[in-house]
């Protein structure tokens, strides 16, 4: 808790090693920010990878919000952090606006080709990021990091594969062949 951390002396805290420090780090941080983020669930582990790698951070009232949508900025904002990307394209979008919390990681990704805009002149900061989009940017970032997903599964067709946009088919493909997604 706060207390115990308050608590150590700073010349003990500046002398443990990262490991040590990155524990303590994590531990406050999960239980002091994140209040909906249990050790039991499921996806805790990859949470607490991310928030210590620091691609996440929650939101301002301490939550993580696990089961919520995640924004297509939102998104951006991660992916932009994830490849460490600092180039940025011009802005044409009229709903990305200048000095904004996701203006540099949208137009960073935009310019890196890891995401772009629905072509009608909007990026859709705050539509969610749908499953066939984050397929396709997955198979994007694999591209621009040189990784090639591997074919651990046959491809299966969904039931509502009909309603997967085509632009998308292969990306959604290469994802369930991958085993990142399942139906």
């Amino acid at each position: 808790n706060r207390d115990t951390a308050a608590e150590l002396p700073r010349k003990d805290v500046c002398s443990m090693n990262r490991s040590t420090a990155r524990e303590i780090a994590m531990h406050f941080a999960f239980e002091l920010v994140f209040s909906d983020v249990k050790a039991d669930k499921y996806y805790y582990d990859s949470v607490m990878q991310c928030a210590d790698k620091g691609y996440v951070r929650g939101y301002e009232d301490g939550t993580f919000r696990p089961n919520g949508n995640i924004t297509r900025a939102e998104f951006a904002v991660i992916m932009n952090k994830v490849l460490g990307l600092q180039e940025a394209a011009n802005n044409t979008f009229r709903d990305v606006k200048a000095g904004k919390w996701y203006t540099a990681p949208v137009l960073n990704c935009v310019k890196a080709g890891v995401i772009s805009g629905y072509g009608n002149g909007y990026f859709g900061i705050n539509d969610p990021v749908t499953r066939e989009q984050i397929c396709k940017l997955i198979c994007t970032y694999c591209h621009h990091v040189g990784f090639e997903l591997p074919q651990l599964k046959e491809d299966t067709s969904f039931i509502d594969a009909d309603e997967i946009s085509p632009y998308a088919r292969e990306y959604v493909s290469r994802c369930q062949q991958a085993g990142i997604i399942n139906g």
